[in-house]
This record gives C-alpha cells, structure tokens and sequence, in this order.
C-alpha cells in the first residue's frame, strides 16, 4: 500500500511495549475568534508532529452569521471523520496483505437547522453516510472485512458511536 509509514507504525509499536504510557495521548486545538471582518471567523493554529504549524480557518455559512469563505465547522467535522476512517481502512488493508490501486471516501450527512435556529430539540444529524470507493483485485468479502475491522479500530467512528462524557467550561 502506498503512503503508509509501516516503518513508523513498527517502531511506535515496538516503543509502546516497553512503554505503555505511549498508547495514551492528548490531543487539543485552541481556537480563536477572529475580530476582522475581512477573515474568516475562527481560526487555528495547530502544531503538527514534524514540529511546525499550520494554521487552520473556519468560517460559518451566511445563513448561520458568517460569510462562507472558509469551511464551515461541521465539514471540518466530516473531513476529520471521513480522513480518519480512510487512514484506519489503508492501514488495515495494508497489514492483511491487500493491493489496493485506488482509495477514496465520500461522506455526508443531513443537516436539521430547527436545533441550531432555536426552533425544535429534533436531532440535527439524523446519520452521517461514508461511502469509500476502492480499487483492488481482491474480492468483495476482503474488502467487506477491512471495513468491519477499520470500524471497530477508527478512533473517530468509536467517538461518533459512543457517547463522551463533555464537560464546558467558561473561564
């Protein structure tokens, strides 16, 4: 499989047998409300595991009170859901001995805006759909099985599929 740093995952493996605490990690973004008008709403800075940052931008739709220049919050919220899963599934087919030529993922999801606009307690998600697109000449059962196993082992489907203790403070 191409794109895939097995000699990073080994050695991660390797360290975190002799030390456990490595399986554990925290991970945090702070997010900044930005107060000109000619940028997006929120915005980021986030370092990344090579040691520098990248900055990340977000901004709502107009209907929502933003001017829709950047993504909006909840598409940020597919792409890190659908990117996760996709990274957990190439992975999975990678350690299982699986050629694939091509990989992709779609995912969606409705929106409900009544909860948002103050209008209803209905759900504002109802489901969210991945569709992944693989190319590989191995059969549908293989495949069928790398998506089982990249479901149960996907950090981000474990959080959308489980309920996560919340708390928000106000400092």
């Amino acid at each position: 499989m191409k794109n895939i740093n097995i000699n990073g995952i080994k050695k991660f493996l390797d360290d975190s047998k002799s030390d456990p605490s490595l399986l554990r990690r925290q991970m945090k973004v702070q997010v900044n409300w930005n107060m000109d008008e000619n940028q997006p709403q929120m915005f980021a800075e986030v370092e990344i595991p090579n040691g520098t940052k990248t900055k990340l931008v977000c901004d709502s739709a107009p209907f929502m009170g933003g001017k829709g220049i950047a993504p909006n919050p909840l598409q940020y919220c597919l792409f890190g859901m659908a990117s996760c899963f996709l990274a957990t599934f190439a992975t999975v087919a990678y350690e299982k001995g699986l050629n694939i030529k091509s990989l992709s993922i779609t995912a969606e999801n409705n929106i409900n805006l009544k909860r948002p606009m103050g209008l209803s307690d209905e759900p504002v998600v109802e489901k969210i759909i991945m569709r992944v697109q693989v190319e590989s000449d191995h059969t549908k059962e293989q495949i069928e099985e790398i998506k089982r196993i990249a479901r149960e082992r996907c950090p981000a489907v474990w959080c959308i599929t489980n309920p996560i203790p919340l708390e928000i403070e106000v400092k």
